[in-house]
């Protein structure tokens, strides 16, 4: 039985996924499948993963590319382990033997249904201390109330989270900038989340193939305010959330926010 899968969604920077893919390969007491969904335009990962001859390791080039949100969706439908992280490409665990150990003891442990990490952000030639939330008032946020990611993403990137199969969701096609923060609102909610310190994921900022370097933010995100005010019209904490984020956003270039947003909202 797998009790892991890892999809590793990739994308043109063969250095980014070695350092993923080595960062799981030697994980010990854990059975686990690594599925490489790749919409590169070179073959130098394909290249890479043929001189792997890793039993659990599992490689899909997309010919023609799907894009970055429908990669993540196909690497999401081949999944077969009983638990799931989605880790892309520029982030990768911090403990190279015992992270994914330390999940299944929390999974079976804790009864959690889903599992929400720590973050180290590393920008080049530095590491950026994250805002850390207490993790008491963290929990009760995620457990209890969890539209408030509508306003803020305390969780941080996807591969903060691990989540049973059975809590499996797609990531919704119609959004960009808050295509993360909808579909964490969608696995969390009515779930128990465990929030776990001890564990972390190290990712890396500021790199060429960063999504959002090379992309409008700011429309991304007032296109996502629109769908997201008419799909979730009638959830009202959710709609007031959203209200509050879009009236907050401007004050974010002078404000303590900007700190603590540019610091979890990160693709």
């Amino acid at each position: 039985m797998i009790q892991f899968s890892i999809v590793i969604p990739t994308y043109n920077d063969l250095s980014l996924f070695k350092r993923a893919y080595y960062s799981i390969k030697d994980q010990k007491y854990a059975t686990y499948e690594i599925i490489v969904v790749d919409d590169s335009s070179t073959n130098k990962i394909e290249h890479f993963v043929e001189t792997c001859q890793d039993i659990n390791l599992k490689y899909y080039h997309n010919k023609p590319s799907l894009g970055a949100i429908n990669n993540w969706n196909y690497g999401l439908s081949l999944i077969s382990g009983e638990y799931i992280i989605l880790m892309h490409h520029d982030e990768h665990f911090d403990d190279p033997k015992f992270q994914l150990s330390a999940y299944i003891e929390k999974f079976e442990n804790g009864n959690c249904d889903v599992i929400v990490s720590n973050t180290a952000v590393f920008h080049p030639n530095n590491v950026v201390k994250q805002f850390s939330i207490p993790k008491i008032i963290k929990t009760f946020v995620l457990n209890y109330l969890p539209s408030f990611l509508f306003f803020l993403n305390i969780i941080g990137s996807v591969s903060c989270i691990a989540f049973k199969k059975e809590n499996l969701h797609f990531f919704n096609k119609n959004l960009n900038w808050l295509v993360d923060v909808e579909w964490y609102y969608r696995l969390i909610n009515s779930k128990k989340v465990c929030v776990a310190y001890d564990l972390k994921i190290n990712s890396i900022h500021n790199h060429p193939n960063q999504i959002t370097i090379n992309n409008n933010t700011n429309s991304w995100f007032k296109n996502d305010l629109i769908y997201l005010h008419q799909l979730y019209s009638k959830n009202l904490s959710v709609y007031y959330f959203l209200k509050i984020n879009n009236f907050t956003n401007s004050l974010r270039k002078v404000s303590f926010l900007n700190f603590i947003w540019k610091n979890t909202n990160k693709k």
